[in-house]
């Protein structure tokens, strides 16, 4: 800005890496009926991090609405997400 060039709008990816297509169509596949919610339950840092018990009752409660939950992140947050799911039952769609 302090040089005056023009920003770029900023662009969401919009593909996928060959490797991420098949885990995608799974997801999505888990998630055909209804609404689907994505919850992405890692952070850059530890104190965003959301409580496990939040994210498990949040799931709870959109589950009981009839959404579809589905969690979403890398490796690092594998350990977060079956926490949930296992806190969650079956209101999780796919992880």
């Amino acid at each position: 800005d302090a040089l005056g060039i023009p920003r770029l709008a900023p662009r969401p990816q919009t593909y996928l890496a060959e490797g991420e297509k098949i885990a995608a169509q799974e997801l999505l596949a888990a998630t055909e009926e209804g609404p689907c919610i994505g919850f992405i339950v890692g952070a850059s840092v530890a104190f965003k991090a959301w409580p496990v018990e939040r994210w498990t009752a949040a799931a709870r409660l959109l589950a009981a609405q009839g959404k579809k939950i589905v969690l979403l992140g890398g490796p690092g947050e594998a350990e977060t997400a079956s926490q949930i799911v296992a806190g969650a039952n079956e209101a999780i769609a796919a992880n």
